[in-house]
């Protein structure tokens, strides 16, 4: 544990990290973030507090998942987060290699727990929503290192809830049948990093 907090840049994680707690978030710099995953991978971390978004990336599996929280800001105030979005997040609840069964626990408002009881249940059906957030994803994606090319993003992209319904209900996502879907794909990506591209948030090679 000492040699590997020695490698961290980040004074308050050094620290954190002696006690066997963990931060992830993009704040941190490349090789900060690498150690955490490394160390809470090997299991020398017991705790990884982290950011929505590393659901949605860096494959890190836990015994057990806690959702804080299910309200999130925007720009119009706080909002309840889509069920799709806390389903990836305990998603990340299960080690196959290590465990039997695993722990997800997602604390929110009494006006709003039978949403999402209903939704855990499979009461109702449940699509994703992160094409209607992609720029946000993928603008975070690509300040964390996780994407650094078209491919990237596309590969990413395969590792989500959208991907998994763009395959059971392909024309809700807006694919047509005589559309291949990795060419779907690469044309949802194109389209989302252009428009970072447009707001000069990156530079896209030609």
């Amino acid at each position: 544990m000492q040699l590997k907090s020695m490698q961290i840049e980040d004074g308050t994680l050094k620290e954190l990290v002696q006690h066997g707690v963990g931060v992830h978030h993009a704040g941190l710099s490349a090789n900060d973030r690498s150690v955490v995953e490394h160390l809470f991978i090997s299991g020398v971390l017991s705790v990884l507090t982290t950011t929505s978004t590393l659901a949605m990336g860096v494959n890190l599996p836990a015994f057990m998942v806690i959702v804080k929280g299910t309200s999130q800001y925007t720009p119009g105030g706080s909002r309840d987060m889509d069920e799709s979005n806390i389903l990836q997040m305990i998603g990340r609840a299960g080690r196959p290699q290590f465990d039997t069964s695993s722990i997800a626990v997602v604390l929110t408002k009494m006006t709003s727990r039978q949403r999402y009881v209903d939704s855990l249940q499979g009461l109702k059906p449940l699509e994703s929503s992160l094409h209607k957030q992609l720029v946000s994803h993928l603008n975070s994606e690509i300040s964390l290192e996780t994407i650094q090319s078209v491919d990237d993003a596309i590969a990413w992209l395969e590792s989500t809830f959208y991907y998994v319904r763009v395959l059971k209900n392909p024309s809700f996502y807006g694919k047509t049948r005589d559309c291949e879907l990795a060419d779907h794909l690469r044309a949802v990506c194109l389209e989302h990093l252009e428009q970072l591209n447009k707001l000069q948030l990156i530079i896209m090679d030609e």
